[in-house]
């Protein structure tokens, strides 16, 4: 069994050139979905979905990485993920 974890949001301030990397990210997502989709043993999961820009405490001072938080933030949504998936028995 294999968890794959999408990107969270890349906010406009993102340092290092990041900002401008949304739409890749996206991208990448969606393509890392479609294939979770066509495999039975593959599940995807998307940080975004718990990391958004407009909560700056997820994210360290860059605003590229996640802060403590942040990283707890995601953990805790994908293990909460395979504890449903291992409890549905997939």
């Amino acid at each position: 069994k294999v968890m794959l974890v999408g990107y969270y949001e890349v906010p406009t301030d993102a340092r290092y050139g990041f900002a401008a990397c949304g739409d890749e990210f996206d991208q990448l997502s969606a393509r890392l979905s479609e294939l979770a989709a066509a495999t039975d043993t593959v599940w995807f999961v998307s940080a975004a979905d718990v990391i958004t820009a407009d909560n700056r405490s997820a994210y360290a001072e860059d605003r590229v990485h996640p802060s403590a938080s942040g990283a707890r933030l995601v953990g805790e949504y994908v293990a909460a993920e395979m504890a449903r998936i291992q409890e549905l028995d997939l």
